[in-house]
């Protein structure tokens, strides 16, 4: 019965709500009284309801106060009974009295308990508690059949002894249940113990024992009496959480992330052994101080770092996960090491308690990503240099081509120049040429500004020349400049002398290249490695060319000259006249041919000489190819005879012509061993279309007319006789 007088258990017999004040219950309640007892109930003059009790046959009335430990009231123990209540019974009552508190006690104590504990007791709150009275050789008395439940044995078992509840108790725990009991004998006399049994069916459950020792007077134990609980759900929960705290602590200790956690001031609550060993700290040394001083403090640059714009303290502006990918923190050491972070915000609804920072050291990955770059980079490197290469290559055959292509020398120099340009993109550069005779080299053709230096110079001016390799000054005031060059405004030059079958044939001189740089790496458009590479190759190139055309021009020279005069032999007169004779009948101009021959050439041999001979053909040659035209054609027929073809010349021009250079011939001054010899010629004139349609035609109409020069007294001009068709009808 509760303290305001109402019950809290009734039996089903009784019935009514009992008065305050009757029975005494009021005044045991309100501590006027402790306890009262009488076996007399239906003679107390305080019963209100003699009747009620006589037609129960009630005889008897017990009733004690229930107390806190601190005396507050909790409530009444009121007992009515058929039989007369004795001194034992009452000792009894008193003690289950007692056991009631204590279990009142102790229900408010595990609700408190259960409260603070709300996480991990929120499955065992409502567990209800069995009611004990026990005694010192572990038999055990139960006070309802609820006992069946938790240990699979009928209470009638422990209350006859048949079961006595040491032998429900774990071997491994009987140990601690005994230093419990043994630790409450020696003070209060109160006890909490846990410990494991096994029930009928085999199965492990956890109690939990509250129980406080009666003993005599004398200090022997007289009984205990308690109430336990099943917590093994409680335990499971216990066990569970244990579990999840030490795989939790686990993966904290061993993850290879460090990780701290943050107060809302961003101050350290706990760290991680992976964070303290990339920050060089101890755990002391960090927990409960600014994250930001210790360890975010400056930027990757090397300037403060505010507060404000950290982004771990952003998260507690705007309640966001923060990802950073790319940002360093610094160690104890003051050395700075690059991370990788996430800010996770902890709150509670819009309560914001701290924040965890989990971040890794990221320098393998930046040395990664740099050899990824570093690799990247060469990779492009080598597809350019594959692509200039093949650039160059292509340069290379098309220029090859272009000059296997070329007939003469002189139509090389243009295509030389052309790729030159296109190969080393110089402001200016020119071609050299060596003359053999003087060994000095000339300029045959040049491009971009007026090349700077001597146009004509020896080879020994050349220390490319000198040295037989190419001579690169990649910046003219820390190098040495050729002496062809010397005092001219350069920025940098490239000699590339041409040198190919044991000859040199010339020098690729090349001004003002681009910038180069002698830390440019290998395959770089701007190394002078590169550069030296590409010069050699062209040089290679244009030397044998130059090579090959000189030596077809000697062939050529040979097959087409005259080797004494110089002068074109007979079979290139033959495929000249048929060439000049075809244009001027497309161009309907005249052609003339004039045919010569050295007067008494015979008797000059006899009388002074072969050599002499030769020496006056030779001379003869020169003067001819010094008196003509340059569109004029001088050759040697054969012997002392010669003859000249006149493109685009008239009959009366051709004369005057003959004329001249017979006239010359005559006043020639031609020195032999110190003696003047003296020489005439015949000349024999004839002309297209006057004189002939073809070739044959013409050169027999002019050798006609020079044998009738000789027949009218030699040292003269013949013009040979007209054709009677007229000129339309040949056109």
């Amino acid at each position: 019965m509760a303290s305001s007088g109402r019950y809290t258990h009734i039996n089903s017999d009784l019935h009514g709500r009992v008065p305050f004040d009757c029975y005494k219950i009021g005044r045991i309640a309100s501590g006027m009284e402790s306890k009262v007892l009488t076996n007399e109930v239906q003679r107390d003059p305080v019963i209100h309801d003699h009747q009620w009790a006589q037609n129960l046959g009630l005889v008897a009335f017990a009733g004690y106060r229930l107390v806190h430990e601190d005396l507050r009231p909790l409530g009444v123990l009121a007992l009515f009974s058929t039989h007369t209540i004795t001194p034992e019974d009452d000792a009894v009552l008193e003690g289950v009295a007692v056991t009631i508190s204590q279990v009142i006690q102790m229900a408010s104590a595990e609700e408190a308990l259960q409260e603070s504990e709300a996480k991990y007791r929120a499955m065992v709150k409502n567990v209800p508690a069995r009611f004990f009275k026990g005694y010192a050789d572990w038999s055990v008395e139960f006070f309802d059949d609820m006992i069946n439940i938790i240990t699979g044995y009928p209470v009638e078992d422990f209350n006859r002894a048949k079961k006595k509840w040491v032998d429900l108790i774990l071997p491994d725990d009987l140990a601690k249940v005994r230093e419990a009991f043994i630790a409450a004998l020696k003070t209060d006399k109160s006890y909490l113990r846990e410990y494991r049994i096994r029930n009928r069916a085999g199965e492990i459950r956890w109690i939990r024992e509250r129980g406080r020792i009666l003993c005599h007077e004398d200090g022997t134990i007289d009984y205990v009496t308690g109430v336990f609980s099943d917590i093994t759900e409680q335990k499971s929960v216990e066990i569970e959480l244990e579990r999840l705290r030490l795989q939790q602590e686990l993966i904290l200790q061993t993850a290879g992330e460090g990780i701290f956690g943050l107060d809302e001031a961003g101050r350290v609550t706990f760290v991680n052994p992976t964070a303290l060993t990339l920050c060089g700290y101890k755990a002391e040394e960090m927990i409960g101080k600014p994250m930001h001083d210790l360890i975010h403090h400056t930027r990757p640059d090397g300037t403060p770092h505010p507060q404000e714009a950290c982004p771990i303290y952003g998260t507690f502006q705007d309640g966001q996960t923060h990802l950073v990918e790319d940002d360093v923190f610094w160690n104890k050491n003051g050395k700075s090491f690059p991370v990788e972070y996430v800010v996770t915000p902890m709150g509670e609804g819009d309560r914001m308690l701290g924040a965890v920072v989990v971040f890794k050291d990221i320098s393998a990955r930046k040395q990664a990503e740099e050899n990824l770059r570093q690799t990247n980079f060469r990779l492009q490197a080598l597809v350019q240099d594959y692509d200039r290469r093949n650039r160059e290559m292509s340069l290379l055959n098309s220029m090859a081509e272009m000059l296997q292509n070329c007939q003469t020398t002189a139509e090389a120099y243009p295509v030389i120049a052309q790729f030159s340009q296109e190969f080393f993109r110089s402001e200016s550069g020119g071609l050299h040429i060596m003359n053999l005779d003087q060994e000095v080299l000339e300029p045959v053709i040049t491009w971009g500004a007026p090349e700077e230096g001597e146009p004509r110079f020896p080879a020994e001016d050349c220390w490319g020349l000198r040295r037989s390799r190419l001579y690169l000054v990649p910046d003219v005031s820390r190098g040495v400049v050729c002496p062809h060059l010397s005092g001219a405004p350069l920025q940098s030059t490239l000699c590339i002398p041409l040198h190919a079958q044991g000859e040199n044939f010339g020098l690729l001189h090349l001004q003002n290249l681009p910038p180069l740089s002698s830390k440019a790496p290998e395959g770089s458009e701007d190394s002078p490695g590169l550069l030296r590479q590409l010069a050699a190759s062209v040089g290679d190139h244009v030397a044998l060319a130059l090579a090959n055309l000189r030596l077809r021009d000697t062939l050529r020279h040979q097959a087409i000259r005259d080797a004494l005069t110089g002068l074109f032999n007979r079979r290139y007169l033959e495929e000249t006249l048929e060439r000049e004779l075809r244009r001027a009948v497309r161009k309907q101009t005249p052609l003339g041919v004039i045919m010569l021959d050295l007067d008494h050439f015979k008797q000059f041999n006899d009388r002074h000489g072969h050599e002499a001979g030769d020496h006056l053909l030779r001379t003869l040659g020169e003067f001819f190819l010094s008196h003509i035209r340059s569109a004029d054609i001088a050759c040697r027929y054969g012997g002392e005879e010669f003859v000249l073809i006149l493109p685009e010349t008239p009959l009366e021009v051709a004369l005057k012509r003959a004329e001249e250079i017979r006239r010359g011939v005559a006043g020639l001054p031609v020195f032999y061993r110190g003696t003047q010899l003296g020489i005439t010629i015949s000349v024999g004139v004839a002309t297209f279309p006057e004189h002939g349609h073809s070739m044959d035609a013409l050169l027999r109409m002019a050798d006609k007319a020079l044998y009738a020069a000789k027949e009218r007294g030699r040292n003269q001009v013949v013009v040979a006789e007209a054709l009677p068709e007229p000129w339309s009808s040949i056109m």
